[in-house]
């Protein structure tokens, strides 16, 4: 398990955490990808979740999200993570209906969290909102851009709702939301 030195240097020290307003695009992209990687080491799922597949499953919401998904299907797709072979899944506008395959961690662009309550478990799923969500709290973790650093806050209310285990060394990088 990574220790919280190597978490602080990657979170905090790391200069590529570091953003400006005149970052470029392709940048931010790394950034976000691999929060998303690491962010999927830092969390336990529940063991029945993966009954039928032993995939970890990242799906990203939003139109806006296909360079993203380039990015993470080249460098992180089938990379495992606590076990889970992980793949990853992009959608325009919606999930689909059924949920197949099962998303266990959803990345949002500018969708609400809230829209999505018919289609998935909020309390198994991982909802993570970018930078740019204007719904951004009604996800468990979310992207910030403060001081010109990307920052992630935890949403305490959702995670005591979740059935989602947190690793103590996240939480405490983590700036809480109150």
């Amino acid at each position: 398990m990574p220790t919280l030195y190597s978490l602080l240097a990657l979170f905090i020290l790391c200069p590529s955490t570091v953003l400006s307003e005149t970052i470029d695009k392709n940048k931010m992209l790394k950034i976000e990808a691999a929060y998303l990687y690491k962010f999927t080491k830092f969390i336990q799922w529940p063991d029945h979740l993966f009954e039928q597949s032993s995939n970890l499953n990242i799906c990203l919401l939003g139109n806006e999200l296909a360079p993203l998904n380039r990015l993470l299907s080249k460098g992180v797709s089938g990379k495992q993570s606590n076990g889970r072979t992980l793949q990853i899944y992009h959608y325009q506008t919606s999930l689909p209906q059924n949920n197949d395959p099962k998303c266990h961690l959803v990345y949002l662009d500018t969708v609400s969290a809230q829209s999505l309550e018919a289609k998935l478990n909020k309390t198994t799923t991982l909802l993570i909102s970018s930078p740019h969500n204007e719904h951004k709290t009604e996800s468990l973790i979310y992207l910030d851009i403060q001081q010109g650093k990307l920052v992630f806050f935890i949403n305490q209310q959702h995670l005591d709702d979740s059935q989602l285990d947190i690793n103590a060394a996240l939480l405490s990088l983590a700036r809480k939301h109150l």
